[in-house]
């Protein structure tokens, strides 16, 4: 798998993300199984797994009853394409959103055609799940230590509280 760039990284950490979420599904090989058996499950489990971003917008094609939504979901925005494609829907986002330029998320070389048209930079489903791996190991090594009071704090406590227990 080549390297993101450069320019991509950045679009992932400031711009908008557009991911052909069926796409980047069938990239996971822990949610691949399940969608081929159980669609909505693995769509819950890919929003799980991405979620709380809310730069980060998810088109499926289909959706509930055929009709097209736009849900929020795990702090994420859900797009389903109804009877068109979710495709054709990141490609109409695109052309009415032309200041708020995307990445998009997808190994469709359609698509990715299409949406380089519009101004969108481009990132496989592989590079961005490395960069989503790799931006959540930084983040865990920078979580600060939980505040351990000091000795003086300890022995502050111990004598208000230890009154509290001779009490009846």
């Amino acid at each position: 798998m080549k390297k993101v760039s450069k320019k991509v990284r950045q679009g992932l950490l400031h711009r908008t993300i557009l991911i052909d979420a069926h796409n980047l599904c069938y990239a996971q090989s822990h949610i691949r199984q399940t969608m081929l058996n159980d669609p909505e499950s693995a769509r819950q489990q890919l929003e799980r797994f991405i979620g709380g971003h809310a730069r980060y917008l998810l088109f499926y094609d289909g959706g509930p009853h055929g009709e097209p939504r736009v849900l929020e979901r795990n702090g994420l925005k859900v797009y389903y394409s109804g009877q068109g494609s979710a495709d054709d829907v990141i490609i109409m986002w695109l052309k009415t959103h032309l200041n708020n330029q995307a990445v998009l998320i997808s190994d469709d070389r359609g698509l990715r055609a299409r949406a380089q048209q519009s101004g969108a930079l481009l990132c496989f489903c592989g590079e961005f799940l490395t960069a989503l791996s790799h931006t959540r190991q930084q983040r865990v090594g920078q979580e600060k230590p939980e505040h351990l009071p000091s000795p003086q704090e300890v022995d502050m406590y111990m004598e208000i509280f230890a009154d509290e227990e001779d009490s009846p």
